[in-house]
């Protein structure tokens, strides 16, 4: 299957290059972001630990593309992270640092662009994360649902679908996506194995968040596919999407650790959402479900929001709430406000105000295949932030 869809997509580009002349030159675009962002925090766990902190993070994004005289666009697009701050506690002076070091290369594909749609090849994200809807926001790190800068580190809110609960996972893929035909698009995506778990690594493979980023080696699945399609319409001033996406990923850690057989298995997870627009305000949300690769466990995500924007202001409203089924349990709920202001084309100054509650279980902490028994977290807390984005 695997070398028919690369001899395929080989065939592809020979036949877009087969007329050697392009229309007039090569473009090149530069582009990136930094954001940064300041919080508060008032919360219940205190330990001891520091109210404030900071955090920033940032990307540059690099393309380049040319038209042949068929019509046909063949190109490639990179994003370099020079920072990541994945989010934590600032209180604690950890986790506001990256995750994989300061300068990596996230994305890197090539892509054919043409009448039969669209193809990428290499490593980007799966179909469920490009052709799903969110609920709007005005801020790109500090959110209710997958923030990027968490100033509690207990908010697991995520409804994006793709493998290991949402984080993200540019493993190498090969990606089709169908054009737009009467608001319709659809589009399937292949990965031989995921970049978001290392085989091999026997440590703590579940914490208390259910982060999956413990869950290297053990945790680790191949073969994903996924599914995506979505809808797109404006009906005289209303603008209305609506998205579906399935994602399923083979399981491995039960044949490297057979004594975990009876707890994983085949990952499966499944995403819709939907945006409304009209008159300067948009409404939407999303919501999954995901078995988090385990016989014994379902998670559970929801979120909403809604922003209104003018010229220079944007004023907006979120909630979202997650739950866990099984391994013990768990319950989190977060709610935001916030206003912000364009200063210049690309650059915004905003300040928002969090609440978040968590009622979180851990279950089985597995160490080298050992048991532990189960780690427990309730907190609530009330973050006052300020986020600012710089784009270009």
């Amino acid at each position: 299957m695997i070398r028919t869809s690369v001899i395929f997509l080989a065939a592809l580009l020979v036949w877009g290059a087969s007329p050697a002349r392009a229309n007039e030159g090569l473009k090149l675009e530069l582009s990136g972001y930094f954001i940064g962002a300041a919080a508060f925090v008032d919360q219940k766990l205190d330990l001891g630990r520091r109210n404030t902190g900071f955090a920033s993070d940032s990307e540059v994004h690099f393309d380049g593309a040319f038209t042949f005289e068929n019509g046909l666009t063949l190109g490639v697009h990179g994003e370099g992270k020079l920072e990541e701050d994945i989010g934590g506690q600032p209180r604690t002076g950890g986790r506001f640092t990256s995750e994989n070091g300061a300068d990596f290369i996230q994305e890197t594909f090539i892509f054919l662009e043409g009448f039969f749609g669209r193809i990428e090849f290499g490593k980007q994200d799966g179909v469920a994360e490009q052709l799903g809807f969110i609920a709007p926001t005005l801020f790109a790190g500090t959110t209710v649902n997958d923030p990027e800068l968490d100033a509690t580190g207990f908010n697991t809110i995520n409804t994006r679908n793709s493998v290991n609960r949402g984080r993200d996972d540019f493993s190498r893929r090969l990606i089709y996506i169908s054009p737009r035909i009467i608001g319709l698009q659809a589009g399937i995506s292949f990965a031989p194995d995921s970049d978001a778990a290392t085989p091999g690594s026997l440590s703590v493979v579940q914490g208390s968040d259910f982060d999956a980023r413990s869950d290297q080696g053990v945790f680790d699945h191949e073969e994903i596919i996924e599914l995506g399609v979505n809808y797109v319409h404006a009906f005289d001033q209303i603008i209305v999407g609506v998205s579906g996406t399935y994602l399923r990923a083979e399981d491995q850690g039960c044949a490297s650790v057979p004594a975990l057989c009876p707890i994983l298995k085949d990952y499966e997870a499944w995403n819709v959402g939907a945006n409304i627009s009209f008159g300067g305000i948009t409404i939407g949300g999303s919501y999954v479900d995901d078995n988090l690769g385990r016989h014994t466990a379902d998670y559970h995500a929801w979120e909403i929001g809604a922003v209104y924007e003018t010229q220079f202001w944007g004023f907006m409203l979120a909630y979202g709430r997650d739950e866990v089924e099984g391994l013990g349990g768990q319950d989190t709920m977060a709610v935001q406000g916030g206003i912000n202001y364009q200063l210049a084309r690309g650059i915004t100054l905003g300040t928002g105000l969090q609440y978040i509650e968590a009622d979180q279980v851990g279950g089985l902490a597995l160490i080298g295949g050992g048991v532990s028994g189960p780690s427990v977290l309730n907190d609530d807390a009330t973050i006052v932030f300020l986020e600012t984005m710089v784009s270009f």
